[in-house]
């Protein structure tokens, strides 16, 4: 069985719906990109997925769970995720942001205990933050305070991960490792991703599936070789566009350029 299921989704803001009629399961171990331009519904996808933004139509279910009949504390066990716009103001540090991570865990009655913090503990490490544990947030950069929003999210410990442009502010390297650590934790974890980005190299690159969306319907789903084509992406932007395979890694590259 899946771990995540979208059933006929139906959803947005307004009156007309971001998403329409979207259907999408996400096997655990398994990292699916979601890609497409601004506006497609990829936020949307991952609102509604992490139960945040309610279905006009349709079924959104996480390890067999309707996610409409959650509490929140129950939801929060399954599912974690980083928005867009996560940031953290107040002086807090390091550690007792990402320990925010395990609130799902604890409760009045049961106080944060030796496996609260080796998760927090872990995710600092995941993350390279570890040295910066003791540092106060808001005195951090911004692609520290990213990787903080992801540690947050690792020590939660739930099946899902939703990320959305998780590597916004990251430098080459940070991006690389941090990529590099979700997709372990699917799998050696088990765990299921679901990332939208906008870099479509990134993509092919981190994701097992690519999910492509166009105002708000999937126009393509499977393997990134298969999904990412020249004149299935040009068409898409609005821009000619090449594809070439990486000879080491058999992975797809989207250059800009006319197709030869």
């Amino acid at each position: 069985m899946p771990l995540l299921e979208l059933h006929d989704v139906v959803a947005g803001y307004g009156p007309v719906p971001t998403l329409d009629g979207l259907t999408l399961a996400v096997d655990a171990g398994t990292v699916v990109a979601v890609v497409g331009r601004n506006g497609a519904g990829k936020t949307t996808l991952l609102r509604a997925a992490a139960g945040l933004l309610r279905p006009r139509r349709g079924r959104v279910t996480v390890d067999g769970h309707d996610l409409a009949t959650l509490s929140v504390r129950a939801a929060a066990r399954l599912v974690s995720g980083v928005p867009q716009d996560d940031a953290v103001e107040a002086p807090f540090r390091v550690r007792e942001v990402v320990a925010l991570g395990r609130l799902a865990h604890v409760s009045p009655w049961r106080a944060a205990g030796p496996a609260d913090d080796a998760a927090v503990a872990d995710a600092l490490a995941a993350t390279d933050l570890a040295s910066l544990a003791d540092r106060r947030v808001d005195a951090l950069s911004g692609g520290e305070r990213r990787r903080v929003a992801v540690a947050r999210c690792l020590a939660q410990g739930a099946p899902l991960l939703l990320l959305d442009e998780p590597t916004a502010h990251l430098d080459l390297g940070q991006e690389a490792r941090l990529l590099d650590v979700v997709r372990r934790l699917a799998r050696e974890r088990g765990r299921a991703v679901v990332a939208a980005l906008h870099d479509v190299n990134l993509a092919a690159t981190f994701a097992d599936r690519v999910l492509l969306l166009d105002a708000g319907r999937v126009v393509a789903d499977g393997p990134p070789a298969a999904v990412l084509t020249a004149p299935r992406l040009s068409a898409l932007f609005g821009l000619a566009l090449r594809v070439v395979a990486d000879p080491e890694r058999g992975v797809p590259i989207v250059v800009p350029g006319a197709t030869p």
